[in-house]
């Protein structure tokens, strides 16, 4: 997550992201349980559809300016802009689990032991 937050491109970004995404499929399905599956493959899905957002950023980024670097963000202007903040917006979402993508946390929590 500290990659995620500290890289300067959006390719780092994308790198971790997924990385992250990994990780936390392999949290969440560590105790293999049937119902530790099924939350884990849900958990990983979301993530990588949310993951597309980033995907289009990086793309529209790199096609309006010709660099992956977060700084050339401030040269964008009308649509490739919104297109940028949108698909960093949504992949967020999907990350931290907040509307409209927040049906893998619950069940993830609930695939803990007690």
């Amino acid at each position: 997550m500290a990659g995620l937050v500290m890289s300067s491109t959006i390719l780092g970004q994308l790198l971790f992201f997924e990385i992250t995404g990994g990780c936390s499929w392999g949290l969440i399905s560590y105790y293999q349980t049937p119902k530790a599956q099924r939350s884990a493959m849900k958990a990983l899905l979301i993530t990588h559809i949310a993951s597309i957002g980033l995907y289009l950023a990086a793309a529209t980024l790199f096609l309006n300016t010709g660099t992956f670097a977060l700084s050339a963000i401030a040269q964008l202007n009308g649509t490739a802009s919104l297109v940028v903040f949108g698909g960093i917006l949504f992949a967020a979402w999907g990350k931290s689990a907040q509307l409209p993508l927040q049906a893998w946390l619950p069940d993830a929590m609930e695939a803990l032991p007690r």
